[in-house]
């Protein structure tokens, strides 16, 4: 058991209700937001392995530098509900 003068971590078990309840609270969520928004590593491996060349990630920017076909494949056509 973890004692009430110890350090207890922030739980949840529902990422998106926690995030819903701290847009509502004002609370931080579990998560930083820069977590969420920032590009994952399994996606950039997947362009450099695609695409068959050493690319170069710029974290700052969060663009791969010079390579615009790279950049391309960092999002994808969003869809739009029409009605």
């Amino acid at each position: 058991m973890i004692g009430p003068d110890e350090i207890h971590l922030y739980e949840s078990k529902d990422h998106h209700g926690n995030w819903l309840d701290c847009v509502k609270s004002r609370l931080q969520p579990i998560a930083p937001v820069e977590v969420g928004t920032a590009p994952a590593p399994l996606l950039l491996h997947h362009a450099a392995m695609k695409l068959k060349r050493k690319l170069y990630w710029n974290p700052p920017g969060e663009r791969f530098r010079n390579d615009d076909e790279a950049n391309g494949m960092l999002s994808r056509p969003q869809r739009c509900r029409i009605g």
